[in-house]
């Protein structure tokens, strides 16, 4: 983390700056959730109160350095954020746009994983807007239902499982043939 977060300070305009904020971020979040998994695996851990400042701390930094990536990574938000794009011609290359889907649906995580629900329901439905003919957008709106059922609104996960639906019908086949083989088009209608 100390090594990427100098990098990313000391080379704002490396073109490879974007795809660097990314493994910072995703370092954090990595990092939370190794200690969310002490403090469960040991509820009694000692400085349970310290580890969990942490973690949300942690969270809460990847969150940040998510949005900086897809600043940076994404032609298209990069145009309404004022940074500047680390790609302007707006061609991602394979790995980057991997990197730039990894960036949206876990900053949702992040969210989701703080327990702010309502903000993660809104950037699982950024994430679903942006990669809409993509698997991505289905995967958000598993999220989505997840996350209104967290916040116990059967009513409002029941509609977006009805959205997820209809995006799912969206999403061309061609998207399938790229995910690992149990993630079919059937495996996400039998959701």
């Amino acid at each position: 983390i100390l090594r990427l977060e100098e990098a990313v300070e000391r080379y704002p305009n490396d073109p490879s700056v974007g795809s660097a904020t990314f493994m910072l971020a995703e370092s954090y979040r990595h990092s939370a959730a190794d200690i969310a998994a002490a403090i469960q695996q040991n509820p009694r851990i000692d400085h349970r109160v310290s580890l969990e400042q942490a973690r949300t701390h942690r969270l809460q930094r990847a969150s940040e350095l998510f949005t900086t990536a897809i600043d940076r990574l994404d032609p298209l938000a990069s145009l309404d954020s004022g940074h500047p794009a680390a790609n302007p011609a707006g061609k991602l290359s394979p790995l980057d746009h991997e990197y730039l889907r990894a960036c949206y649906m876990d900053r949702a995580g992040c969210a989701y994983a703080l327990g702010n629900y309502p903000l993660a329901i809104k950037l699982y439905d950024q994430t679903s807007l942006r990669f809409s003919n993509d698997v991505t957008a289905v995967e958000a709106y598993v999220q989505i239902v997840n996350a209104y059922l967290a916040l116990k609104e059967p009513t409002q996960a029941s509609a977006a499982a009805e959205r997820a639906q209809w995006v799912l019908k969206r999403v061309p086949d061609a998207a399938f043939s790229k995910q690992p083989i149990k993630l079919t088009r059937q495996y996400y209608q039998n959701l």
